[in-house]
Formats: structure tokens, sequence, C-alpha cells
């Protein structure tokens, strides 16, 4: 059970690295520059981790799901635009 509180943690902290880029920026964050910042984050934080693949197919399902949650998020607080909310805080709610 650590092992998967330990790999949401990585998660939310790659998708904190991701949402802290600029709009304009997050265009250039490709699979393969989220995947090598999972990695970076995976020896930092996590480096005898041993099922790595939750880490990824968790990432993979967030930011699959990132418009459905904007969308939700949009119409319950209309007066919060996005770009003004707390990047933990949507990051956050985008996970399962």
């Amino acid at each position: 059970m650590a092992n998967r509180h330990l790999s949401r943690s990585i998660v939310l902290q790659t998708l904190f690295e991701w949402d802290f880029v600029s709009a304009s920026k997050k265009g250039n964050w490709t699979k393969d520059k989220i995947k090598e910042v999972l990695n970076k984050n995976l020896r930092e934080f996590a480096p005898g981790l041993e099922d790595d693949a939750f880490v990824f197919s968790l990432t993979e399902e967030v930011l699959n799901r990132c418009g459905a949650v904007d969308e939700i998020i949009e119409k319950a607080a209309p007066d919060w635009p996005l770009d003004k909310i707390r990047s933990d805080r949507t990051s956050f709610w985008r996970q399962k």
C-alpha cells in the first residue's frame, strides 16, 4: 500500500511540474518529456520503487482525462478561470 501512496505522490509531483509550465510551452511537453520527468522524479523520490508501471499508467490516465475534468471545474466554478486555480488543486482533482 505504501508503494501506491508513493506512486501517487510522484504522479502529483510530475503533474504539478507539467501544470506549472506556461500554456504556451505545454505543447513542447510530449509524452517522451513527461516520461523523462517521471523517471527523474522516480529516481529522486523513490529510488527503490518496484512497480513503476502504475506511475506511468496513472499519469497517462490523468492526462487523458484533463479535458473532461477541466470542463467539470469550469462548470462548478465559473468565477474561477482554470489559469487562476492553483496547480496542485487542479492536478489533485484530475487523479482517479
